[in-house]
């Protein structure tokens, strides 16, 4: 089983963020092996959780 951990970052933050880029950085160091991504995701409810499915793998 492939694990894979998705960063959500708060509302009007990105990826870019500096807790984003540290939990980025974390990651790369110490769990390489999982698959990790932090998303800029929409402001707008429906895009924001179709981008979260489709980036985890869920039909809608």
């Amino acid at each position: 089983m492939n694990k894979k951990v998705v960063y959500l970052h708060g509302f009007a933050s990105s990826s870019q963020s500096e807790k984003a880029q540290l939990t980025s950085a974390f990651f790369a160091r110490h769990y390489s092996h999982i698959d990790y991504a932090a998303l800029d995701v929409p402001y707008e409810p429906v895009a924001a959780l179709a981008l979260i499915k489709q980036h985890i793998g869920v039909r809608a």
